[in-house]
């Protein structure tokens, strides 16, 4: 599929698959509407907006997806084994109402933008606007080397690590008082960096199931956390580059 300036939109409704086996291409937005689910499996090169929305599910599937400046999420996204995803920023709840539920069990999502706010232009959010949002990383890697990583805006956050590795600069979202919880559970494995963890606020928890706590960087913060099962508190080493 070749987009032109304007771009275009997958309209699936609900209860129908759309696949789509060849790349997307174009210099517009790729939008993906109605309720329904739409899978692709030949990887995109488009430079604007990819975005979900309407109750739909995206279905990334192996394959590359460059160029895009955003990918924005406010239904669901199901990023599978073998998709390899480079993107501007990441957001997700990015539209009022309903939930986002975004699962990854394998491939890699990396988010290159450098912009750190404690605001809505934040390069990285987990959870925008007044709806729930729930990230499950059961296997892949989830990489944001160049800005922290917002734990919500204004709605409420669940992001489970239960296996693959999150790489991240660090973690914000001390200015908004959203309830947001991390929860790293056995198998998986979160590196932070050189921002650390901020003290965030009473609504945000950060509890420690099992897997493992590891550094990119020298890094500290004063957030209290949870120790609820059995985690591995690594310094730098090899296994975080």
């Amino acid at each position: 599929i070749a987009g032109d300036n304007a771009g275009g939109s997958l309209i699936p409704g609900a209860g129908v698959t759309l696949t789509v086996n060849g790349p997307v291409s174009g210099l517009g937005d790729l939008w993906l509407e109605n309720a329904g689910t739409a899978i692709l499996k030949g990887g995109t090169t488009h430079t604007g907006i990819t975005r979900v929305q309407s109750a739909g599910t995206l279905v990334l599937d192996a394959g590359a997806y460059t160029g895009m400046s955003q990918l924005q999420v406010a239904a669901n996204l199901n990023i599978l084994p073998g998709a390899s995803i480079t993107t501007g920023k990441f957001r997700m709840s990015d539209g009022g109402g309903g939930t986002t539920v975004v699962n990854q069990s394998g491939g890699s999502v990396t988010a290159t933008d450098a912009t750190y706010a404690e605001s809505n232009q934040n390069a990285v959010m987990l959870g925008h606007w007044n709806a729930a949002t729930t990230y499950n990383l059961t296997g892949g890697t989830f990489n944001v080397p160049n800005a922290p990583v917002l734990l919500g805006w204004d709605g409420q956050v669940t992001w489970n690590i239960a296996g693959g590795t999150a790489s991240i600069q660090g973690i914000n979202g001390t200015a908004r008082n959203n309830p947001a919880a991390l929860n790293l559970n056995a198998g998986g494995r979160l590196n932070i960096g050189s921002f650390g963890i901020a003290a965030l606020g009473t609504n945000k928890a950060i509890n420690l199931n099992g897997g493992t706590l590891g550094a990119s960087a020298d890094w500290s913060t004063t957030k209290g956390m949870a120790l609820t099962g059995t985690s591995t508190i690594n310094t730098l080493d090899s296994a975080d580059a």
